[in-house]
């Protein structure tokens, strides 16, 4: 399940001079921490995509798995096997970025239900506006495939079978076009539906 080209290391043959590369990189040595990040991040990218079963997802979790390996390199106990010690810390956060999708997916579910509302005339005038203009502020990031997906499906509620239909496209295209535009809007959310409640 390695990614094309991407040579992982074969840690447990390498345990012992792993285990040096480890100490010396507890102890402040940067060179030391560069070898032991560089041996890691292909054992890494490689359980993310187990996991996560997206190649770009997978990159995103090794970086954040390598971050946190940099950031804590001092904490780690030298009677632990590396590979315990970063498997877990993996595992933490493919759990963080599972929350933190879960979250942004009914901030987003909400946002569109707003906008939704706000397409109607019988939405209150002091929250209309604003959700009409945060909501075209954010789409000015995405294709004109994207917006139109995105408009159809999550804001006019049509099946994405159906705005296939209407887009003269494949329904998988505009699937793929939808999870670029959520993906990208999630980018963008931070805080803007607790401001518009």
């Amino acid at each position: 399940m390695n990614s094309p080209g991407v040579q992982v290391p074969d840690i447990e043959r390498d345990a012992d001079r792993l285990d040096a590369v480890v100490r010396a990189a507890a102890t402040g040595n940067k060179h030391a921490l560069n070898e032991l990040l560089e041996a890691l991040r292909p054992l890494v990218c490689r359980w993310a995509l187990v996991w996560t079963g997206d190649p770009d997802d997978a990159e995103d979790t090794a970086q954040q798995v390598i971050m946190r390996v940099h950031s804590s390199i001092r904490q780690f106990e030298p009677r632990a096997k590396v590979t315990t010690w970063v498997y877990r810390i993996t595992q933490n956060v493919l759990r963080d970025r599972q929350r933190k999708s879960r979250r942004e997916n009914r901030k987003l579910a909400r946002f569109g239900e707003l906008a939704r509302e706000a397409a109607h005339q019988d939405t209150p005038d002091d929250v209309r506006p604003m959700v009409l203009e945060t909501l075209h502020a954010m789409m000015k990031d995405l294709s004109q495939m994207q917006r139109a997906a995105f408009d159809l499906v999550d804001l006019q509620g049509h099946t994405a079978v159906d705005a296939a239909e209407m887009l003269g496209v494949e329904a998988p295209t505009v699937r793929v076009h939808l999870l670029r535009a959520r993906a990208k809007l999630r980018q963008r959310m931070g805080s803007v539906v607790e401001e518009l409640q």
